[in-house]
């Protein structure tokens, strides 16, 4: 690791123009990392002076052939694409959102902020050097249609580093494919994985897995490093979704302050119980101050009233993926990128989400009736009646009475009147939403994740975590009404620390503008 990209007069030769430079990146290919790391910074740092070079060229000649013509008639001025350095730097802190990354062209050297103090890339820690290595070797300098392969990717790394990291760069080349070797369950079963080949001593007994769904919860749901984040702060944001997901980018662009990471922990429940401190998480220091953010989901407003308490928000909109669908919000990101084309302006966006609308119409009403019957059946003893059992009998006819009351309940509230009623009643909402074009509404009612993937591109994104890295960028959260509400109300739950006295409702309920 370097802390400076200064050249010296014994390495001048080697360096001194970006073909140089890259020439000899490229001999290092079939060596280690370590060998070619700081040929891969030197390019970096080269490309970005060659595309100002090549923007200020541009900028000219557009003066030169526009600017006689009348306005109306311009083209537009020519945008300076992102430096790669600073795009790798980006992606490191999106990995590490308590780290900030920088290079000081006048001086040649690179600097890492955390928490007020700087000091050089040399003093990082092992695991932050070998993913900064590694962002440096492929984010800018591996072609788009690379093929990768990758040989234990969670070595030197915990399991939720390693997903975050390697998910990352799979966001930032969706053309190549990538081949990893592995050991960890957690990282075979992310949600890229297409195809899943469990080895073997005995080549007769390899296995290739077709849905990876089937493997255990325990498995699947590995969460190393969640509670140690969680624990390590005054104040923590626990949210649903994985450590490398789309809620991650979201929320730590929202809050914008590198001292609050969001701590990712899987579905509702498991927020709800951290949040609360319900169950085991009960023991948490009681200095802390915990606050979980929930998806709003297909559940309906009676079961969102049962969820939503002092320490837990419920978004306002379907997922954190429907603040993206807002038309103001993705227009303003395709203009800041410039990369579509055309740029559309907030009617395309609006016109898109009434048609998605109707095109899902019954899909989405299907989805949300269907969640206002998802009973269970969670069998219990009361504790004063077990002080009192006498023979396992006894324990049959409790257990038995308490589960045909349960079951007598659901299907009280499951007839066929019931169910008729809450598929029209969901159908019609959608339907009357998309008459009056109330966007806010279908911002509520449709799935914010099918919604964003296919209005990303239409931004000029790949999917929906470059939307959100474009607009950590380029975009201000406190310009938008809808965001500067769910980013108020996260902080005033943050700084009251302690659970207020009376219940204060979801984040809708209390700010204006959700």
């Amino acid at each position: 690791m370097v802390d400076t990209l200064e050249l010296t007069a014994a390495n001048f030769k080697q360096y001194r123009t970006f073909d140089h430079a890259i020439g000899q990146y490229k001999n290092k290919r079939s060596g280690t990392l370590r060998s070619r790391l700081f040929d891969a910074l030197k390019s970096l740092e080269l490309m970005a002076e060659r595309s100002k070079i090549q923007h200020s060229d541009d900028v000219h000649s557009w003066q030169v052939e526009e600017e006689s013509k009348p306005e109306g008639e311009r083209s537009p001025m020519p945008r300076r694409l992102q430096d790669p350095m600073t795009k790798v730097f980006e992606t490191f802190s999106d990995i590490f959102p308590t780290i900030e990354l920088k290079y000081v062209p006048q001086s040649r050297h690179l600097r890492c902020k955390k928490k007020g103090n700087e000091y050089g890339p040399t003093s990082l820690s092992d695991g932050e050097k070998q993913v900064f290595s590694i962002l440096a070797d492929i984010v800018e300098l591996a072609d788009q249609k690379s093929v990768l392969f990758i040989d234990e990717p969670e070595l030197n790394l915990n399991p939720a580093l390693a997903n975050r990291l390697w998910s990352s760069v799979e966001s930032l080349l969706p053309e190549a494919i990538f081949f990893y070797a592995t050991h960890s369950v957690s990282f075979a079963n992310r949600d890229s994985v297409e195809v899943l080949i469990v080895l073997s001593d005995d080549n007769d007994n390899i296995q290739q897995i077709g849905e990876i769904s089937s493997l255990s919860d325990a498995d699947r749901q590995e969460l190393l490093g969640n509670i140690t984040q969680i624990l390590s702060n005054k104040k923590s944001l626990i949210v649903e979704g994985e450590p490398s997901s789309f809620d991650t980018i979201f929320y730590s662009w929202l809050l914008n302050d590198r001292d609050l990471t969001p701590s990712p922990v899987g579905g509702c429940e498991d927020v709800i119980a951290i949040a609360s401190r319900s169950g085991k998480w009960k023991e948490i220091s009681q200095n802390m101050s915990l606050v979980g953010v929930v998806d709003r989901d297909y559940r309906s407003n009676e079961k969102l009233n049962s969820i939503s308490n002092s320490n837990v928000i419920v978004l306002d909109y379907h997922e954190a993926e429907s603040f993206f669908c807002h038309p103001s919000v993705a227009v303003l990101v395709a203009s800041s990128l410039g990369t579509a084309s055309p740029i559309p302006d907030e009617n395309v966006i609006v016109d898109f989400i009434l048609e998605f609308a109707r095109e899902n119409q019954l899909k989405v009403a299907a989805r949300r009736a269907a969640s206002r019957f998802d009973y269970r059946i969670g069998a219990s003893i009361p504790n004063r009646t077990l002080a009192n059992l006498g023979n396992k009998e006894q324990v049959k006819t409790l257990l038995k009475s308490d589960i045909l009351s349960q079951t007598k309940r659901a299907q009280e509230e499951t007839t066929d009147a019931k169910i008729g009623e809450a598929v029209d009643r969901e159908y019609e909402a959608i339907g009357n939403a998309v008459d009056k074009s109330d966007i806010d509404e279908l911002l509520r009612l449709l799935p914010g994740k099918e919604l964003l993937a296919k209005i990303a591109p239409k931004c000029g994104c790949v999917d929906a975590n470059a939307v959100a890295r474009a607009a950590r960028h380029h975009l201000n959260a406190s310009a938008f009404p809808t965001l500067t509400a769910l980013q108020a109300a996260i902080v005033m739950r943050l700084e009251l620390g302690q659970p207020p006295a009376k219940d204060v409702g979801n984040c809708g309920d209390r700010f204006n503008g959700l």
